[in-house]
This record gives C-alpha cells, structure tokens and sequence, in this order.
C-alpha cells in the first residue's frame, strides 16, 4: 500500500489552498488512500522558485509517492494518482478551466496557451500534478533549483527524467484548473531560464543536494489549513546562473559545441556560436565519404566541428584520428568530442608533415579570443611537435580531411604511403603560393600519379580528390 505525500510549492494562494485541501482529504478518503499535504511557501519577495520548493518538500516527505501538486488543479472523480510499474506518472490527461464556485468558465476566460488542454495533454507536458516515486527523485537529484520566475523548470525535471532512463506512464484523468491572475513573464529572468534549459546537463550537479535554505516550520498556518506539514522558506542561498559557471555553449543540428568568449575573432567559432554548420558543403561531402566502421582522419581538426560529425559518421566501431597542433584549439577540439559522447576520436597535439622534429606555428594570443588563420611558419611562436601521417600505419581509412593553411604539400609528401595502401577519399584545401622545394603544382601531380580524379567544390580553394575506382562522378 503506497503513501502518497503530496507537495504543493505555494506563495499568496489562499484562496485555491483552501479549495485544494479539503478536496484532496475527500478524494484520498473516498478511495482508501494514505496522503500528507505538504505545503513549501516562498515567503520573500523574489521570483518564485517552484522547482527549489518542490525539493524542500520532497526532503521532508515520507511518503514512498510524491505527488507534484500545483494549488490550482483539482482532481476530478476519473483521475488516477498512481499505476504500478512505472517510475513516474502523469495523471493530467485533460484540463476543464473553471470558476472559483465550480461553475465552467467561458473560453475567453481561459488563458490562450492552456485552451487546447481541454482536449488532451501532449506529451511534452509534464506540469500541473505530475507523480513521482521518492526513491527515484533523490536519483535524478530533484529539480534544479536556479529556475525563478516564469517558465522551464518543468521542461528541465523532464528532461532530467528522460536522461535517466525513468519509467513514465501516463494516465486518462481529468482535472479541473482554479482561476488566477495572469502570470506576467519577466523576460530577463526567462533569458535566464532559457540559458539554463539550453545547458541544463552541465547544472545537473545541481539539485536536492543544494541544501542551503533556511526553512521554518509554521505550525499556525498548518492548523489553519488542516495540512501536515508547513514550511516557510525565508533565505535563499542557490547558485545564480553567471558568465563564471556558464561555458559558452552553442547547439547545432548535430552537436554540442564549446566556444571562446571572444567569438567574432573568427570566422569558425562565430559561425558555430549562431548556431549555424561551418562550411556546410563540405560537410555534406564528409557526410558522404566517411564510411561506417572505417578510419577517417581530420588533419587541422581546429575546434573540432568536423572531427564531432564524423565520429558521428563511421559510428561506435569506427574511428577518427584528429590531428590540432595549436595548444588552445586542441583542448577545444577535446572539449567538444567530450561534449558529444563519443569515444571513439583518437585526438593528438601534433602538425602533420613531411617528417619529424618541431615546428613553429605564426604567434597565436589567445587572451584576445578564437585565432584566425594560423600557420606553420618561421622559427617563433608557439612551438609544437611534426610527424609524417605514414609512422601511424593506419588502416582501412575511408576518408582524409586536409585544412593547414598552406601547409599542405608537406601533410601529402608525409602521407603518401598511407594514401596509396588505402586510397582513400581525401577533402583538402590548397594554396597555390609557392613554397620552398615544392613546385606550384606539387598536390596535383601527385594525386595524378597515384592516379585521383580531382574537383574543384568551392571557390575558395577546396578540392576533392577521388580513386579512379571508387569515382562515380566519372
């Protein structure tokens, strides 16, 4: 037999409170069910933190159910607080909106957003009464407490649930919503909330375990109201939401991506940081290339745009080795295979070239933000590691990408056994300035004799080149 303890976050509602009440002692008694109302009161003036007072609830409940109760939603005759083998329920099935005397209220006087509920509840909905079990709310840490104001914290507790791999069952109920003044979205705070919602994975640290309110139990209002327990919060001490533990993070249509405060410095993270794909026909030709179950290298991986997708591309059992020699980048590019899960991107520090030894790379001053172009040049400036692609003996390689700024004789000179035992599909930019020992045309060639087809897909200077083999474009 379950005990429920229903947890109701309140502030300046007494009217609805002593509607709900007496409501829910009627309908728990009329079906044999052991209840304790709860009622977690925000006594300040701040916006209000329905996810922080939940937990406040939550801690002091000893009930094997916790029911997240808004004070404005009344149970009708058909509603179902609980079924057995879930995890979480969600009772509200429909919402008929009506007066403080129980009659009906006009369709005008139901707030636009809430009209279609009298129809069915998406399941996107996870407000208004939603049941949990206590064990499993301690495991997924509560709500995060740092919503306030208007909107998100529900969004972000289901969110939590789905992360977790809960069990959620819906149910068929009615229930009937009290009247109240419109609420009135401060839109700073809801910026705030949607920052949050947007990063709520890098918050989930934060919940339950954030016990740092002072809560006072106020046995007069407990009497008055006939509930179980009344707790007033009158301190707040949560961690408010600043650029100190906020990364900069942005979310493109394949990706989680991590980037520098300054942004407009470069025209990579700039692009990410509006959410928008980096060189997206280049992209679509990885996305065509890389083949599952293979090896795919990224040389000059940068930040880590394309090196993320393509170990989305060749999938659990394939592998991508990602080469950034820029200290900063580098950790970047990790940050963001980290970010995106994936395991199998094998990343090193290392300029790929014509043979071994150190080299210099143009003066990079990160403190200003994301650099631009920069190159392996000269003998000053960030000092890092070469090596010929050929000494790692990589096999079954599908694809090679190729982005080093001038570079790129030097990558092909070091990598050619490796293209000709694999021939692979390979993405590169070139620089047709001259170089030292290396003619105008030393790419072309010898793709040529290893016998490449070779396009021009961009006009800023990306080719692709294809075996005679594999080109079906011929």
């Amino acid at each position: 037999m379950h005990k429920f303890s229903v947890i109701i976050p309140f502030r300046d509602r007494h009217e609805h409170l002593s509607v709900l009440v007496p409501h829910l002692r009627d309908f728990a008694n009329g079906r044999g069910i052991e209840i304790e109302i709860i009622i977690a009161e925000q006594s300040d003036d701040e916006p209000l933190r329905r996810g922080a007072l939940r937990n406040e609830g939550a801690r002091v409940a000893t009930g094997d159910i916790l029911v997240l109760h808004d004070v404005d939603y009344l149970p009708a005759d058909d509603a179902v607080y609980w079924t057995e083998n879930t995890d979480v329920f969600r009772p509200v099935q429909r919402v008929e909106f009506i007066t403080m005397d129980g009659s009906q209220r006009l369709d005008e006087d139901v707030p636009s957003g809430y009209r279609h509920f009298k129809k069915t509840i998406d399941n996107n909905f996870f407000g208004g009464v939603l049941c949990i079990r206590a064990d499993a709310y301690r495991m997924i840490n509560g709500y995060n407490p740092m919503y306030r104001g208007w909107g998100l914290e529900d969004d972000d507790f289901r969110e939590r649930i789905i992360r977790s791999k809960l069990r959620v069952t819906s149910g068929i109920g009615l229930f009937r919503a009290l009247p109240h003044p419109d609420s009135f979205r401060n839109d700073d705070l809801f910026r705030q909330n949607q920052t949050l919602f947007q990063n709520r994975e890098a918050f989930d640290n934060i919940g339950m375990n954030c016990g740092t309110l002072i809560v006072n139990t106020n046995y007069e209002k407990q009497k008055k109201y006939g509930v179980d327990k009344w707790l007033e919060v009158t301190q707040w001490s949560i961690p408010t939401l600043t650029r100190a533990n906020l990364p900069n993070v942005s979310f493109l249509d394949y990706g989680i991506f991590a980037t520098m405060e300054n942004v407009q410095l470069d025209h990579v993270q700039r692009a990410i940081a509006q959410g928008n794909r980096w060189e997206p026909s280049i992209m679509a030709l990885c996305e065509k290339y890389a083949q599952p179950n293979t090896t795919v290298v990224d040389i000059g991986a940068n930040m880590g745009t394309f090196t993320v997708r393509l170990g989305q591309l060749v999938g659990p059992k394939g592998s991508v080795i990602a080469f950034e020699p820029q200290r900063v980048m580098y950790q970047q590019m990790c940050c963001n295979v980290f970010l995106n899960k994936l395991r199998n991107v094998h990343a090193h520090q290392v300029a790929i070239g014509k043979e071994h030894g150190d080299v210099y790379l143009t003066p990079i001053d990160y403190d200003r933000g994301a650099p631009g172009e920069v190159r392996i040049h000269g003998s000053s400036g960030e000092r890092v590691s070469c090596a010929p692609l050929d000494d790692y003996e990589l096999r079954n390689v599908s694809l090679i990408k190729i982005d080093v700024e001038r570079y790129e004789p030097f990558v092909f000179d070091g990598a050619r056994k490796t293209i000709e035992e694999n021939r692979p599909v390979i993405l590169f930019e070139l620089t047709t300035l001259p170089l030292p020992d290396y003619p105008e045309d030393y790419v072309v060639r010898m793709l040529s004799e290893l016998n490449y087809n070779i396009y021009e897909v961009s006009e800023w200077g990306d080719y692709l080149g294809i075996p005679v083999e594999k080109d079906d474009n011929s």
